[in-house]
């Protein structure tokens, strides 16, 4: 699992907390990144939850297997940062945080 206070394991805690009853996971081993996660889970330590995104590469090179759940999918909120010495944002930050706040 990712260490604490990453987004990964903040949602994935969230989520097994909400269930009826309760849930929470046990954790093998607590690494800092996701590669890190990815290499240990390859490696046979255990199953790990981590944004699809960030395991693309593994589950087309047939690595690692995709587990789908039931349910709503697990949704983690990003935070936009940036040098506080760069006000106006160049054109390039400017249109990636309007495409962030873009309504869906």
């Amino acid at each position: 699992m990712r260490e604490a206070g990453s987004g990964t394991r903040v949602t994935l805690t969230d989520h097994l907390a909400a269930q009826q009853p309760p849930l929470s996971a046990r954790i093998a081993m607590e690494l800092g990144t996701s590669a890190a996660v990815r290499s240990a889970i390859a490696e046979g330590v255990g199953p790990g939850v981590l944004s699809r995104l960030a395991v693309r590469d593994d589950l087309v090179l047939g690595r690692l297997v995709a587990i789908e759940v039931e349910g709503p999918p697990l949704k983690r909120q990003l935070t936009a940062v940036w040098r506080p010495d760069l006000d106006p944002l160049p054109p390039e930050g400017a249109r990636l945080l309007a495409v962030a706040k873009a309504p869906r």
